[in-house]
C-alpha cells in the first residue's frame, strides 16, 4: 500500500506523492514512487539493499530522494525534496 501525501489547498485537496518500499530485505530495493493520484503515473528505483546497513535510514531516505529527482527532473516543477524526503519516511521500512 502507498502511503499517499496530499496538500490541503482551500477547499480542494492536491496530491503530491507516494512511496512504498516493496521489500526492505531484498537485495535489490525496489521504490516505487506514486506521481498521481488515481496511480497512472508510476516511477520505480532500485539501490543495492547493501546501502541501508552502509548509509543507515536516514541517509539512505535521503540519497534515494537525491536519486528521484535527478532521474526524474520535471518532478521539481511539481514538488520539492522535503516533499520527497517526507514520502519516503513513510514507505515502510
Amino acid at each position: 500500500m502507498f502511503s499517499l501525501f496530499t496538500m490541503q489547498n482551500q477547499s480542494n485537496v492536491r496530491f503530491l506523492l507516494g512511496a512504498q518500499l516493496e521489500d526492505p530485505t531484498a537485495e535489490l530495493l525496489t521504490f516505487q514512487f506514486q506521481q498521481d493520484i488515481c496511480g497512472e503515473k508510476c516511477y520505480s528505483l532500485q539501490v543495492p539493499g547493501t546501502m541501508l546497513q552502509k548509509l543507515g535510514r536516514r541517509h539512505l531516505i535521503e540519497y534515494v530522494a537525491d536519486y528521484y529527482l535527478q532521474l526524474q527532473p520535471q518532478e521539481l516543477d511539481r514538488i520539492d525534496r522535503n516533499a520527497v524526503i517526507m514520502a519516503l519516511n513513510y514507505a515502510g521500512f
